[in-house]
């Protein structure tokens, strides 16, 4: 399912595809690979807070994809492509199984490429996963962001309560954990 949208605030063409466990390729796993190794070396090159959470996020949203492909759990890969093809944002969701047919969000990791944020990518891919967890009968589910993402959710009229995460220590600064009421 891809479409492709331009963002007010760029002439730049961005393609978006959601795709199930089973439609994700070989080369979306190898290019989300590079995205993360091009963010941990500007980490490297660069350790403001900003670059080294950046890093550890996209490193932990890999490993996620990685044990969905490999348990073949329940998940969406939500990407974000230019106009060459190369994978600039993402936005991944696991699901699970619980009583009564019923499935719950089990994680959610999304990232955009520095040089290509505030141009409306993040603000796509959450909107299409916010779907993607709808179609699945899903209305409420947790989530832990850092201290930017909630505006995210205001912008697209998402009502969410927010609560302290329970190991902060480990999180970036100013993170937070997200309860999202969808309708």
């Amino acid at each position: 399912m891809a479409e492709a949208s331009t963002p007010e605030q760029s002439q730049q063409v961005i393609t978006y595809e959601v795709k199930s466990r089973a439609d994700v390729t070989q080369q979306d796993v190898n290019d989300l690979g590079v995205f993360v190794s091009e963010e941990i070396n500007r980490a490297k090159l660069d350790r403001t807070e900003q670059n080294l959470d950046d890093a550890a996020i996209h490193t932990m949203a890999a490993k996620a994809l990685a044990d969905y492909m490999r348990n073949e759990e329940d998940m969406d890969l939500i990407i974000a492509r230019d106009r060459d093809g190369k994978l600039i944002g993402y936005r991944l969701i696991g699901f699970a199984s619980v009583a009564n047919n019923k499935k719950k969000v089990t994680g959610t990791y999304i990232g955009v490429k520095p040089e290509n944020r505030r141009q409306g990518i993040g603000l796509n891919l959450l909107s299409r996963s916010i779907q993607a967890i709808l179609d699945r009968g899903i209305t409420e589910y947790e989530t832990d962001v850092r201290r930017e993402v909630p505006s995210l959710y205001d912008r697209l009229g998402i009502t969410y309560t927010t609560h302290p995460l329970p190991d902060p220590e480990i999180r970036p600064a100013g993170s937070q954990r997200l309860i999202v009421h969808l309708k």
